[in-house]
């Protein structure tokens, strides 16, 4: 198995503080009216908040594994600070705070994937649009009012 394996599900999933965290997410999605235990893509299993993980989903190649892989590629972490198995990869806390450090610079980076927006937004405002936008399509019972982000 290479160094990133399952690193980036284990970034997703295990840090819990931050505004890309199941946490974090989970006070948008409530703040709109919806139960985040309910899942379209994701279980509720550890606790874990399904439909925040389902929102987050459509991030993560972006947020998460982009990261992640720049830490790696940018010989910012040693393949020492990970302690790799079979089914997982688990980082050391030097590896998660340089992370969390990368990620909230991210958080923080001005972007243009939301399509309908006419304006480049934060990802912390773009991951609130898109809570929003899904709130919508629920309570409209209309699908069309929500539409992934766009790369490329």
């Amino acid at each position: 198995m290479g160094i990133c394996g399952n690193l980036d599900r284990q970034c997703l999933y295990s840090v819990k503080t931050g505004d890309y965290s199941p946490a974090y997410i989970k006070q948008y999605i409530e703040n709109r009216g919806l139960n985040a235990y309910i899942g379209l893509i994701h279980s509720e299993r550890d606790r874990l908040p399904a439909l925040a993980c389902d929102l987050m989903e459509e991030w993560r190649a972006i947020l998460v594994d982009a990261t992640v892989m720049g830490l790696i590629q940018g010989h910012e972490v040693q393949r020492e600070q990970f302690i790799i198995d079979d089914n997982y990869c688990e980082m050391d806390n030097k590896v998660i705070k340089i992370l969390l450090g990368k990620l909230e610079t991210k958080m923080h980076t001005r972007m243009h994937y939301l399509s309908y927006l006419q304006k480049e937004v934060t990802f912390r405002e773009a991951i609130w649009f898109q809570i929003s936008r899904f709130a919508k399509a629920m309570d409209q019972r209309e699908p069309a009012f929500y539409s992934p982000i766009c790369i490329r």
